[in-house]
């Protein structure tokens, strides 16, 4: 038996437990810290892993497979990211050495792995110019997903949005929508987030609650004694976010695709979503393409317009609702089952 070490994602410690630990607790075999015990056949490397420090690949006697989970190789050369943020990770201790290419001290990472696991068919398209041995996997978000809710009959329709604070920006794509959507309808917003959000790395915290005015307006009001409000927030918690999304009706994903890493966006959100029972619109993005194929029903959304002629189908057809979730559950079952979770890792383990 290979012996296997992962190397942690410290900026997101739950990234692990769902990924490569999630892997070693369903398999029943012991995944090691690297730094406990670098004793090993193979080791995986997480995202936020410093590509100037390349220690590792010395005298190295063991794979290493670099999980790279972000389309950061679609950020220009000439970015003020990928420019900067050399300074900033050397600045703040995040890198051993200082860089003003982020992006080439990456790829130089990339060429040097054995493997590569990546979120989305864009992304491994850019990353096999570097390295050929390129993987995409999906997350398993299997533990918040497994509350059980009797959905109440109610004349609004519960809208979702459930999603990291740094990327509440993304819900100003579907502002427009919304605001046509409210003054014939009985429609609520539900978003699930952390009440406030890094900038600089944990410098400065700005206000979810702000972030969220400034983008629906009078649509969300803090207060609900005297004005009504269409937005609901909710803190984000593993134990209550399941039984939050399953009481909504639809949920949705906006993303500014002028963002350079909104196009090479993973799927992973939508197959959580669907996971939960929710019919769930999203930009048109390719990942969500391919799911969408695979289900047979285009829920993806061009511009505002489509935003708010799809979302009036699904209030007007309850049928459509019905269908959708039908056949996504089966896609789940078939296609994003702890087995298949566990298979995409015995593939690249055994491929190495």
């Amino acid at each position: 038996m290979k012996k296997i070490a992962y190397i942690p994602y410290h900026f997101n410690p739950s990234f692990d437990p769902r990924n490569i630990l999630l892997y070693g607790k369903l398999k029943n075999i012991q995944i090691n810290n690297y730094y406990d015990d670098p004793e090993c056949d193979i080791l995986v490397i997480p995202p936020t892993y410093d590509p100037t420090n390349l220690d590792i690949f010395e005298n190295k006697k063991f794979k290493v497979i670099y999980y790279l989970c972000d389309d950061y190789l679609a950020y220009s050369f000439f970015s003020f990211k990928n420019i900067f943020r050399g300074l900033l990770y050397f600045l703040t201790g995040k890198s051993k050495k200082i860089t003003f290419n982020y992006k080439k001290s990456q790829i130089k990472l990339l060429s040097l792995c054995d493997a590569v696991i990546c979120s989305s068919e864009q992304q491994k398209i850019k990353i096999k110019e570097f390295n050929n041995n390129c993987y995409v996997f999906f997350e398993g978000n299997f533990h918040v997903s497994r509350s059980i809710v009797e959905k109440q009959k109610t004349k609004e329709l519960k809208i979702v949005w459930e999603g990291r604070s740094e990327n509440l920006i993304h819900l100003a794509e579907f502002k427009d929508a919304f605001q046509k959507i409210v003054k014939n309808n009985k429609v609520e917003l539900h978003i699930i987030t952390d009440l406030s959000y890094p900038l600089f790395y944990k410098f400065f915290y700005f206000s979810s609650v702000k972030k969220i005015k400034k983008i629906f307006g009078n649509l969300y009001q803090e207060n609900i004694i005297n004005k009504k409000t269409n937005i609901y927030i909710y803190q984000w918690s593993i134990n209550t976010v399941s039984t939050i999304l399953k009481s909504c009706d639809i949920s949705i994903i906006p993303l500014n695709k002028s963002n350079p890493l909104a196009m090479g966006k993973s799927s992973n959100k939508l197959i959580h979503m669907l996971r939960n029972n929710l019919p769930t619109l999203t930009s048109d993005i390719g990942s969500y393409k391919n799911v969408y194929e695979e289900i047979g029903i285009d829920f993806t959304c061009k511009n505002s317009n489509e935003w708010f002629e799809k979302i009036n189908n699904l209030i007007n057809d309850k049928y459509l609702i019905e269908d959708f979730t039908k056949r996504s559950s089966k896609l789940i079952k078939d296609n994003y089952s702890e087995n298949k979770f566990i298979l995409q890792w015995d593939n690249l383990f055994n491929n190495l």
